[in-house]
């Protein structure tokens, strides 16, 4: 399984991210499937992924899209992602609870490092559960961005969060509303910073921003074994189609 971004060198470190707005009070009906990332329709089931159908997943990933304002994603792409990150699992109970021994955590397999500081002044896990009305210990979410930021300032390679302040943030990620809200975030700055651009999306996704900005700029570029591997699933699910 594979990991998303980490705030580059000469992203500054903050306290804080801004907040967003609060979900938005809409009334929506989906079908129980996921949608394909290549459909006009809006109602083709793509069959590529390795479990096409989960129940509830459209409505979860949809609303995330919504309450995130997150215009420059689809509900196709975000659905190949999960089921590249949690390909193992069949349900979203499997999901919600999923780990990879890598410190990520949950539908979209979110690292403590990640969820607590993106960098790129978006919106931490904290911001998200503030959006949904999720509690939290406010001390605790500071010890989190405190050890964030000592690592970065020390230029320290990117740990977990540790201790309490760690199992804090795995507790906020399991909650599947989080995890997609955030994960959809991260995805969407992505699809604007390479304009659209699916396969750079996917891969600063799972390798980092450094990672993909290299690529993007020299298509030469050799691409870690790690990364090459998500673009392939990725190709194979249809998700740059």
């Amino acid at each position: 399984v594979n990991f998303f971004m980490t705030p580059s060198k000469e992203t500054q470190i903050i306290e804080g991210s801004p907040q967003f707005p609060g979900p938005r009070q809409r009334e929506t009906k989906f079908e129980s499937s996921l949608l394909s990332p290549t459909t006009k329709k809006g109602n083709e089931v793509n069959k590529l992924l390795t479990h096409p159908v989960v129940d509830g997943l459209d409505n979860l990933v949809t609303t995330a899209i919504i309450d995130t304002d997150s215009t420059n994603t689809d509900l196709g792409f975000i659905a190949g992602i999960i089921d590249i990150e949690t390909e193992k699992f069949p349900d979203i109970a499997g999901k919600t609870t999923a780990g990879s021994g890598h410190d990520a955590h949950g539908m979209m397999q979110i690292k403590t490092s990640t969820a607590t500081q993106p960098g790129f002044n978006l919106p931490t896990i904290f911001d998200v559960a503030d959006k949904y009305n999720v509690s939290y210990n406010k001390a605790l979410a500071k010890e989190a961005r405190d050890q964030m930021e000592a690592n970065y300032i020390a230029n320290k390679p990117i740990e977990p969060v540790k201790g309490k302040a760690g199992k804090q943030v795995v507790r906020l990620l399991q909650d599947p509303k989080l995890n997609v809200a955030f994960g959809v975030t991260l995805l969407n700055y992505y699809l604007d910073v390479y304009e659209g651009d699916k396969e750079l999306a996917a891969l600063g996704f799972n390798q980092g921003k450094d990672i993909s900005d290299a690529y993007a700029k020299d298509p030469s570029y050799k691409i870690p074994s790690e990364g090459a591997g998500y673009i392939e699933k990725a190709k194979k699910r249809g998700l740059f189609n």
